[in-house]
């Protein structure tokens, strides 16, 4: 990580709220979550509603990681350092575009393209996050507040997500899919402004040049010894199964569990809501379990365990599956967030993004082959039987790394 740095007077009152450049970044993320969510959550909706496609309505959740999977190494380079955070603007403006023209490919029952376009606004979505991550591993801040840091930046993220679940429930059929894209990007004009004031906060000064070393480390074999370097073998395991089987299942449940196996398409974006707002009460419990536990193993390991679970309750269970589904969700997030930060804080500073970018890219490619597989076991009527498989997969691999990688306890 970068070295630690004298506080500001008001830092030291208020903690992160001192910090201006963290206030406006979490604010920017949490603006164009709402707008995001809101899209996607009813253009979901609306695959299943008007043209009975279950396929496409999983596939908006899964289709803006497709083309990040495939250019992580560009995306690793373009988010690291100085430069990334200085053209944040420019990435959420372009990011705004491609959400209307998804938004009037879908109005005009264009399927295939608005999903297209969905995946090409993956780019500037995933440059955006991963720069993020650059901004809160280098940024000027209290090492004793970095940790921290890291646990609530993306708590906007997932605050935003449940307030444009809730928006879309309140504007679906009372607004057009077109008017949605319009609203969408207005957000993302919003976020831009609020990145540009970013690297212009105070405090937020130019982060040391790190010289070739991000060009090597996009190199596997340099990824690779980091990770094993720095003992966050399980952790980077425990990523790729988060991201690629538990959020894949999860994409998947929103559309099938209400409108397939319960036969209740009109709580779609209700489960959208459900998935937020499960999601960020497990973004504020990562940090506290992981303190409990005193290391980051147990809480990863138990959250893939207990999502798995409660997620085939979901999917068996008809008058539980709300409170199932939210549950498995909570778990999920804890996993995701505990091994995501453990990753980050385990190599330096500077190489962050790029380490948790090549990693989370193969979850992402995992992640790609399990929603269309839900997809396609949704629309045949087997999506039970699915989800059930693939839970009993992520338990068997999920043991199996706390067995062969242990952390010792007080290692975080």
């Amino acid at each position: 990580m970068s070295q630690a740095v004298a506080a500001p007077a008001v830092a030291r009152r208020a903690g992160l709220l001192g910090y201006r450049w963290f206030v406006l970044s979490w604010l920017a993320m949490l603006v164009s979550s709402v707008g995001s969510t809101l899209l996607l959550a009813s253009l979901s909706a609306f695959f299943v509603v008007k043209q009975g496609d279950f396929l496409a309505s999983a596939l908006v959740f899964a289709m803006p990681w497709l083309l990040p999977t495939f250019a992580s190494r560009w995306l690793a380079r373009l988010s690291a350092g100085w430069p990334a955070v200085r053209r944040l603007p420019l990435v959420e403006l372009s990011a705004g575009m491609m959400s209307v023209l998804a938004a009037v490919s879908a109005s005009h029952g264009v399927a295939f393209l608005a999903l297209g376009l969905l995946a090409v606004r993956g780019l500037p979505d995933s440059l955006t996050k991963m720069s993020r991550i650059t901004i809160v591993a280098t940024f000027p801040l209290e090492e004793g507040l970095r940790r921290s840091a890291i646990y609530l930046f993306n708590t906007s993220y997932f605050l935003g997500s449940a307030l444009g679940g809730v928006a879309g429930i309140a504007l679906y059929g009372r607004v057009t899919v077109l008017e949605l894209g319009l609203l969408d990007l207005a957000t993302f004009v919003v976020s831009a402004m609020l990145y540009r004031l970013v690297a212009r906060s105070p405090g937020a000064r130019r982060p040391a040049a790190s010289g070739g070393a991000t060009k090597v480390l996009v190199d596997w074999p340099h990824v690779i010894g980091l990770i094993r370097g720095s003992s966050a073998q399980a952790a980077a395991v425990y990523l790729v199964l988060a991201t690629g089987l538990l959020q894949a299942l999860m994409f998947a449940s929103k559309a099938a569990i209400p409108g397939v196996v319960w036969h209740q398409p009109r709580f779609i974006i209700l489960a959208q809501v459900i998935a937020s707002a499960g999601v960020f009460v497990g973004a504020l419990m990562a940090l506290p379990l992981r303190r409990l536990f005193r290391s980051s193993n147990p809480p990863a390991v138990l959250g893939a365990l207990l999502s798995s679970g409660l997620l085939a309750v979901a999917v068996l269970v008809r008058p539980a599956w709300e409170l199932s589904f939210l549950a498995s969700v909570v778990c999920f997030e804890v996993c995701f967030a505990v091994a995501q930060a453990r990753l980050v804080e385990a190599v330096p500073g500077e190489y962050a993004s790029v380490v948790e970018g090549r990693v989370s890219a193969i979850g992402i490619l995992l992640m790609l082959l399990v929603t269309v597989g839900g997809g396609v076991a949704g629309a045949n009527g087997g999506f039970p039987v699915f989800a059930c498989a693939a839970g009993v997969f992520v338990v068997v691999v999920a043991a199996v790394v706390a067995l062969r990688w242990p952390e010792p306890s007080g290692a975080c």
